[in-house]
């Protein structure tokens, strides 16, 4: 099996931990303050690397990519998009 199949409950508890990041992200969406959206992205990459789940390792690499390189519009969009990633990461109903 790929590293990213998750049993149900893990994919439960990592779309709890990550839910509990929603408030920070949305904040950091709007002040984009560099060094606190490089705090949030190594803390999610820790997350998904303590739950072996790469597709929320890559979101927090791609968001540190973009804050080396003080890409602020991709910052925008890679933090507007967190919410889809906390879905995505959801158990689906079967």
């Amino acid at each position: 099996t790929a590293k990213d199949d998750l049993s149900p409950d893990d994919r439960a508890r990592l779309a709890e931990v990550l839910s509990q990041e929603k408030q920070s992200c949305s904040e950091l969406a709007k002040t984009l303050s560099i060094n606190e959206v490089e705090v949030f992205a190594a803390r999610i990459q820790e997350i998904g690397q303590r739950f072996e789940h790469p597709p929320v390792v890559a979101w927090g690499e791609a968001l540190l990519g973009q804050v080396d390189g003080f890409d602020i519009e991709g910052m925008t969009e890679t933090l507007q998009a967190f919410d889809s990633l906390v879905e995505k990461v959801r158990p689906q109903a079967s």
